[in-house]
This record gives C-alpha cells, sequence and structure tokens, in this order.
C-alpha cells in the first residue's frame, strides 16, 4: 500500500533565499521523508533570477530543485503581483502551471507554510482540484492582517500597532480608503475558509489572529521545529562575558540594527568602567543600507566599546560565530513571531537580549534565559548590554536557564499525527 503524500507550500527555498521560513519548511519536508509515514513534496516559489541556483527548468512542471524529483520551483513572476490583495494578477500562465503540477503530485494532504507572491486564491485552487485533501496554513507573520510588510507597525514613525481596522489601515496607506481595507479583509479570510485548520509558532501570533476573525478552535500553536545544530568547539575562558553578536538580514530595517548602534554610540560615550563590550555583526544586505554601512564606518571605536562587521555567513558557519560570541542580540523592532535566530542562539548555549515585545518576549524569559529591554530605546539596550557585561555569574546562571531547542524530529511526527487526524476526519 504506497504511503499518502503531502504537499509542502512555501514562498521560497533556501537554495536562493535562506529566511526562517524557507529552512524551516525544507527542514520539515527532508525530516518527514526521513520518518516515511508519509510522501513528502515540496514547491516553492521562485523568480527567474532563482533559476541555475539549484533549480533547472524543464519548461512544464516548473522546475526540479536540487536533483530532487519531489522539490519543485515554481516560477512566478513579481511583477504580476498585486501587493493589495496578495494574488497574482496573471491567472492565465499560474492557475494552469499550478494546476499541472498538483495533478501531476495528486497529494492526500497541502500544507501551506507562506502564500506570498504566490496569492490567496492558489487555497481556492487548490480546494476546487482537491476537495478531499485536508488544507492546513502556518501562519509565519501578519501578511493577512497588515499591509505593511506584515509588520503591524505604522507607516509614519513605524510606532507598533496593537489592531488592525479599515480606518487605522487607511490612515497608514491615505490612497486607500477604509472601505478597499474592508473588502481586503473580506477577500482573505474568504479564501482562508477553505482551510481545515491553521496553526501558529507563537501563543502571540495566534492570539492577533483570533483577534483579527479566525475561530480560535480553527487554530493549533505549534512551534517550528528544528533540526540539531552541529556544535562548535570553543575553548573555555576566563573573564567577563562581554562579547555580543548580532545575527540576521541587514537589508531588513525592522531588525533594528540602528537600536543597538545607537545603543553603542550611549555606551562609546560614556565609559564602562572595568569591562569593555565587544559587538560583532553579522548579516549580508548592507550594500542595500548605505545609511548602515556609513555607520559602521565610522563608529567611534575606543577601549571600552569595540564595534566589528563580520559580513555575510553561510547557515553551516553560524554555530562556529555563534560560539565566538557570548550573548545574542535580538533588537527588532516589530512584534516577530518565532525567530530563528532565538532558536539558534539557545542551540549555541548562548542567552539573548531582545525586544521586550511579541514573539520575541515570548521566546526569551527575563532573567531566566536571557533579558529584555524597551524596544526601540537605545539605552536601556546599552543598559542591558552593560549589565549582561558586568554583572559577575549573571551568564552562568542564564545558561542554565537555556530550554532544549524543539527537535524538528519531535515537531515532523506531531505533523504526521495531524494529518492522518484531518485526513481521517475529511475522510
Amino acid at each position: 500500500m504506497s504511503k499518502p503524500r503531502v504537499l509542502l507550500v512555501c514562498h521560497a527555498h533556501p537554495a536562493w533565499s535562506a529566511g526562517g521560513t524557507e529552512i524551516y519548511t525544507q527542514e520539515l519536508y527532508q525530516e518527514i521523508r526521513r520518518q516515511n509515514d508519509f510522501e513528502p513534496f515540496l514547491i516553492c516559489r521562485a523568480q527567474d533570477h532563482a533559476r541555475g541556483a539549484g533549480s533547472p527548468h524543464d519548461g512544464q512542471r516548473g522546475a526540479g530543485i536540487g536533483g530532487d524529483p519531489n522539490q519543485f520551483a515554481f516560477f512566478v513572476d513579481e511583477s504580476e503581483w498585486d501587493p493589495f490583495l496578495d494574488v497574482i494578477r496573471d491567472k492565465e500562465h499560474v492557475v494552469p502551471l499550478w494546476t499541472q503540477l498538483v495533478q501531476a503530485i495528486r497529494p492526500d494532504v497541502v500544507h501551506f507554510q507562506h502564500t506570498l507572491l504566490l496569492g490567496f486564491d492558489l487555497l481556492r485552487a487548490t480546494r476546487s482540484l482537491l476537495p478531499a485533501a485536508p488544507i492546513l496554513y502556518t501562519l509565519h507573520e501578519f501578511v493577512p492582517i497588515c499591509l505593511h510588510d506584515g509588520k503591524m507597525v505604522r507607516t509614519a514613525g513605524n510606532d507598533l500597532c496593537e489592531s488592525a481596522s479599515p480606518a487605522d489601515c487607511a490612515r497608514c496607506f491615505p490612497e486607500c480608503s477604509p472601505a478597499d481595507f474592508f473588502r481586503r479583509r473580506c477577500f482573505i479570510q474568504s479564501h482562508f475558509g477553505v482551510v481545515d485548520r491553521f496553526l501558529a509558532p507563537s501563543h502571540f501570533l495566534r492570539e492577533r489572529f483570533v483577534a483579527w476573525g479566525i475561530p480560535a478552535a480553527r487554530i493549533s500553536y505549534e512551534d517550528n521545529g528544528r533540526r540539531a545544530l552541529p556544535a562548535a568547539e570553543v575553548p573555555a575562558r576566563l573573564g567577563p562575558r562581554n562579547r555580543f553578536g548580532f545575527f540576521g538580514n541587514l537589508a531588513d530595517p525592522f531588525k533594528g540594527l540602528d537600536v543597538l548602534l545607537h545603543g553603542l554610540e550611549a555606551i562609546a560615550a560614556k565609559p564602562l568602567q572595568g569591562t569593555a563590550i565587544e559587538v560583532s555583526v553579522h548579516g549580508a544586505g548592507v550594500d542595500r543600507q548605505p545609511w548602515l554601512r556609513e555607520a559602521l564606518e565610522r563608529f567611534p571605536q575606543n577601549s571600552h566599546c569595540r564595534l566589528r562587521f563580520a559580513g555575510p555567513y553561510t547557515p553551516t558557519q553560524q554555530p562556529a560565530l555563534m560560539a565566538e560570541v557570548d550573548w545574542v542580540v535580538v533588537p527588532s523592532i516589530w512584534w516577530e513571531n518565532a525567530p530563528l535566530v532565538i532558536q539558534e542562539a539557545f542551540a549555541a548555549g548562548r542567552p539573548v537580549i531582545a525586544s521586550d515585545i511579541g514573539g520575541m518576549a515570548e521566546k526569551v524569559t527575563h532573567g531566566k534565559n536571557g533579558l529584555h529591554f524597551r524596544v526601540r530605546d537605545p539605552l536601556s539596550l546599552a543598559d542591558s548590554l552593560r549589565k549582561a557585561a558586568g554583572t559577575p555569574g549573571l551568564w552562568e546562571q542564564l545558561v542554565e536557564g537555556i530550554p532544549a531547542v524543539y527537535s524538528i524530529k519531535v515537531a515532523a511526527p506531531r505533523m504526521a499525527a495531524l494529518y492522518r487526524e484531518l485526513l481521517h476526519g475529511r475522510g
């Protein structure tokens, strides 16, 4: 008897976009395949520039990725994207290709990890093709709720947004009316009506979507599992735990690197007795932020505050890089959901200093496995850095409180059990 098939769908693939959702989706695909209860397939949206990045195009069924016949690149032209309704205008190309792929795979379960640059209407197209198949949707951020890149921060000043209403959204985007935003919400929720189960990797995000209109019974909390990361060998050292690291996409202004830099400038201007602060910044995208390169170059280095730009890194390099620092700093100015970098820091045995909101505050417990500081407050962050570096025994205490990272080897069978439950319910 053949195994049931599950189709995972994502907006990109780690071969050309190493974001948290992309990495998690591929790791889930690989672990489901290894555990052998379901036969997994993976479709990832790609632009033409991804051709050749491990994804040769065969012209008929999208493209195989890395020689794996069960992974497909689904080519969609971003110029055809409608950013307001989050749909693809070019239905004459996209829907037939999607139909061809789905009919070739014949999945028993479809699990959407994202519909960005694919389209919410792909959900209804999938239901039409597979009327008996359970459809799942993992909510990784707030794009359905918020037009501002799914960040739930206001366009004027990036102030945090507690909830969305047509009137509030129109104030952020005055070129659109409240009626337009009411129509957008109804449009997305109508497509969400074909989903059998939503998953949320944080309780915070789940509560936001319940408030937005998805019934609580339809959204389950399920954290993102991670594969075990190899531990880097680092010699034990004595002395203060004064080395801090930032890891992330430097081109993303919501990651709060400017907050960190301003906090370090405050430290540089006011000498810290006894302990120097050393910070390394790891990530790609600095070329897309001219102000950032200038800020890094003109930083006032001195004996009590030193800043180093370490440049891009690969996922395989990250464990060794994290082992070289004592603390990982996550200063995002938006809510976040379940930041991958926090899991990676905990896997490396590193406490986290994070903004005190949203998924960051949920994943990092102040005083147990890390420290919180007031979001968007450089002086509060500076105080936390001083406390972390200058308090004897604090690092060791917080390391003891770091939880085990939720393993993909545990997450995958839980997901398979949910797939079977939904299959039985629709059978």
